[in-house]
């Protein structure tokens, strides 16, 4: 039997298969037909070309995503990461750099023509947990007169038979600073620890006086993967 031309409104199936009725169809076209080829092909493959499917995002990146990409959790390099999935990396790295790390520090001229210990500045941290860290000092020291020594020490909890820094110096020049620095790695058990940075002279004969500027302490917990 002979076919009649396609209307307008009329849907396609799998009766009509002739490619030249498809060539001339007109109307709605059945979302079945998926394997044709010559002009309704070539007219397909050209409307990919244009980017006017707005619903997509193109392989270039130059229009990104209009809501939430649900559903990734990155395990490869070229994965997508969610918000979620960074933000529970960085609150385990900020933990660690950051709660459980303090300082002290004082920028001004201290000085002093002590020949017994004293304190010059103390560093507390409360509550830590059990773990590696790091503790580190700095200072920039002079003396009014060479010939003599200039002492500096760190000590942690009060241990003044263990201190973590010995430091002894003899001032060669009078109007000049040097800096001195060092740090400490130890395991700790966790709980309220505090550092002291202790100095003196060797003598104050003939108006000897020492002098420290720019002192720090630092108290850094270290994360598990740089241990």
């Amino acid at each position: 039997m002979a076919r009649s031309k396609f209307s307008n409104t009329q849907a396609l199936d799998a009766d009509y298969a002739f490619q030249h009725e498809l060539d001339i169809a007109s109307g709605t076209l059945n979302a079945k037909i998926d394997t044709t080829s010559g002009t309704l092909q070539v007219q397909y493959d050209t409307h990919l070309v244009s980017d006017d499917h707005l619903i997509y995002v193109p392989r270039d990146g130059t229009r990104g995503f209009t809501s939430t990409v649900s559903g990734v959790y990155p395990i490869e390099d070229y994965h997508l990461a969610t918000k979620f999935y960074i933000d529970e990396q960085f609150t385990t790295i900020s933990g660690e750099l950051a709660l459980f790390y303090d300082y002290e520090s004082e920028e001004g001229e201290a000085s002093t023509t002590s020949t017994s210990w004293i304190n010059r500045m103390s560093l507390t941290v409360s509550g830590i947990p059990g773990g590696r860290y790091r503790l580190a000092w700095y200072w920039e020291w002079r003396m009014s007169k060479t010939g003599k020594t200039h002492f500096v020490r760190i000590i942690l909890n009060g241990d003044l038979a263990n201190p973590l820094s010995y430091i002894e110096q003899d001032m060669i020049k009078t109007t000049n600073y040097a800096s001195q620095s060092g740090f400490y790695h130890t395991t700790l058990s966790g709980g309220d620890y505090h550092v002291d940075m202790d100095w003196m002279i060797s003598s104050a004969t003939g108006g000897t006086t020492g002098y420290l500027r720019r002192t720090r302490l630092e108290f850094w917990r270290i994360p598990e993967w740089q241990q």
